[in-house]
């Protein structure tokens, strides 16, 4: 790992972000509602075995996009200090935030945090990646280890996809499975899938995922506390656009 200073932008690509965040045992991603004025959106009728099966059969890193994820947490818990990471627990574990990506697939990517005056940026090219941190004009460059596995070199984020994943992976005979009304998220129509455990000492109530009709990819994933009616945790795309982002678009920040 090396740290330069002083030193210009360079060509950037990215990535969706995020954390994973257990809180009273159960697992909850970090996430945010984003919420659409449309009419509920006509689709075909689809079970939730069918939803699952297209879901399990998407490799999310074979979809390359462009977007702006929005992260909100409300938890109920006091304000942490700041550890003066662009990406830490304290940043994420109360407050929204906003994620920038732009994602070509899993080896080019760029992952920009805009914060009110200042910006943090994670970028891999190939083997190599770079974490910008305006705020001290600092470089940090990695080079990742051949084969593709990065193991815990970086600060990997949690897409809706991966976020939706994890929920899915939990499914099982104590989870109560159905499908809801349509939404729109980003301007994309979405079945919205909801997992509920059966059992009533569970903290969460449900968890709710909205795929997108046309591609079967996890546009936002929001967890319920039991008997509450907003999110605790949430994450979701506010905008979205599929197809390998723009060359302009990956190398400007």
């Amino acid at each position: 790992m090396k740290k330069l200073t002083n030193l210009p932008r360079q060509a950037r690509w990215a990535v969706p972000a995020g954390i994973i965040v257990t809180v009273g045992g159960a697992l909850a991603a970090s996430m945010i509602t984003v919420a659409s004025a449309a009419a509920t959106p006509q689709l075909p009728t689809r079970t939730p075995a069918q939803l699952i099966a297209a879901v399990a059969g998407k490799t999310p890193a074979a979809v390359p996009l462009t977007g702006t994820i929005m992260e909100t947490v409300s938890l109920g818990l006091p304000a942490l200090p700041s550890t003066g990471a662009p990406v830490s627990l304290s940043t994420l574990l109360a407050g929204s935030h906003t994620v920038k990506v732009w994602y070509a697939d899993p080896a080019h990517y760029r992952l920009a945090l805009p914060q009110s005056a200042s910006e943090d940026d994670l970028i891999r090219d190939g083997r190599n990646a770079w974490l910008w941190e305006s705020s001290a004009n600092q470089v940090t460059h990695l080079t990742l280890p051949a084969g593709g596995r990065t193991g815990s070199a970086l600060p990997m984020p949690l897409t809706p996809q991966q976020a939706a994943e994890q929920a899915l992976a939990q499914v099982g005979p104590t989870t109560k499975v159905r499908v809801d009304s349509n939404v729109t998220v980003a301007g994309e129509a979405a079945y919205q899938l909801v997992l509920a455990p059966r059992s009533s000492g569970s903290l969460i109530g449900q968890v709710r995922i909205a795929i997108d009709a046309a591609r079967n990819v996890p546009l936002r994933v929001q967890v319920f506390a039991r008997g509450a009616t907003s999110p605790a945790v949430q994450i979701g795309y506010s905008s979205v656009s599929f197809g390998k982002p723009a060359a302009a678009d990956r190398k400007s920040v």
